[in-house]
């Protein structure tokens, strides 16, 4: 019996230390606790460097750290109370940056009217541009930065990014290709339309 209560002791120990560790802050959330109290206080600086460091651990992070750091950076270099030391640039690239790490983040405790506006101006220059390519050559294949497609035959729609130069290619065994460069904006269509192939038999 008394072993028994022992053993039980023990257990319960055991679970309460096990409890304990995993309510206890890591110091990376330690980190970014302390940065976003420097941002809400206006301590720009210190949010900046200490968000630095947190996402100089790389790898180690976790998504949601990444994400915390991330978006307290983008509102310590746009600062509402100071518009002289906001940096539009700097800003749009980490807001680009958030958005490749998370698409639906966006914490609105740490951001203000001025800065949505940005984000929103960001998110619509980084969404994709759509091109209409087809052909009627049989066994056609559609080539997109000379990476295969797949087979091509009815007009189709696809996205490509936008403000950039893309090579697109038309191929088929006997056939003289089809290639040109595209460039699209964002939210923007171009209509390429169907390029037949000249085959031999």
């Amino acid at each position: 019996m008394i072993r028994g209560s022992v053993l039980l002791a023990g257990l319960s120990l055991s679970i309460a230390l096990s409890s304990g560790a995993r309510a206890q802050a890591s110091p990376l959330d330690e980190m970014l606790s302390s940065a976003r109290k420097s941002l809400e206080g206006l301590d720009y600086r210190k949010a900046d460097s200490i968000s630095r460091s947190v996402l100089a651990f790389g790898s180690v992070l976790s998504k949601p750290q990444r994400v915390l750091a991330l978006q307290i950076l983008i509102g310590a270099s746009y600062p509402e109370d100071k518009p002289n030391e906001r940096k539009t640039d700097t800003t749009r690239a980490r807001i680009k940056e958030l958005l490749a790490a998370d698409p639906q983040a966006w914490d609105r405790n740490l951001t203000w009217d001025n800065l949505d506006s940005l984000r929103a101006l960001v998110v619509r220059a980084s969404a994709p541009g759509k091109i209409v390519i087809g052909s009627r050559t049989p066994n056609a294949f559609l080539f997109i930065n000379n990476q295969p497609q797949g087979l091509i035959g009815s007009l189709k729609v696809v996205e490509l990014p936008p403000d950039t130069d893309v090579p697109l290619s038309i191929r088929a065994e006997k056939c003289v290709p089809f290639d040109t460069t595209v460039r699209v904006r964002a939210t923007d269509s171009l209509v390429v339309g169907r390029r037949n192939l000249t085959c031999t038999p």
